[in-house]
């Protein structure tokens, strides 16, 4: 009974923990797919995703390059100027980098 008991109680806490990886999962995903090159709030949600731990180790080479609006390639070596580059984290930024990531989506 009581080994029944730990093993329900094993169950779904396992149950939670997989829910809570999923919606982390997926909160991740649209954050990538909705990321707008156009969209005149990229400071400030670049600014954000370095404060949300569930942001913060996306590849910003990634989440700009996602869309294909920006090349890979490009934005590489746009990165390379500024001292960044391909594996760099949004927690890696600071406020000059994302000033100068956001200038360059706005001068292409």
């Amino acid at each position: 009974m009581v080994q029944n008991l730990l093993m329900q109680s094993w169950i779904t806490m396992n149950d939670n923990h997989l829910s809570n990886i999923l919606d982390i999962k997926n909160y991740r995903k649209s954050f990538i797919e909705s990321f707008d090159t156009n969209d005149i709030e990229i400071k400030n949600k670049l600014i954000n995703a370095t404060n949300d731990i569930n942001l913060q180790s996306i590849r910003i080479h990634k989440l700009i390059t996602h869309n294909g609006n920006i090349g890979k390639v490009l934005f590489a070596r746009f990165l390379s100027t500024i001292n960044l580059d391909e594996q760099t984290r949004i927690m890696e930024l600071n406020i000059s980098n994302i000033e100068d990531i956001v200038n360059f989506i706005e001068n292409i």
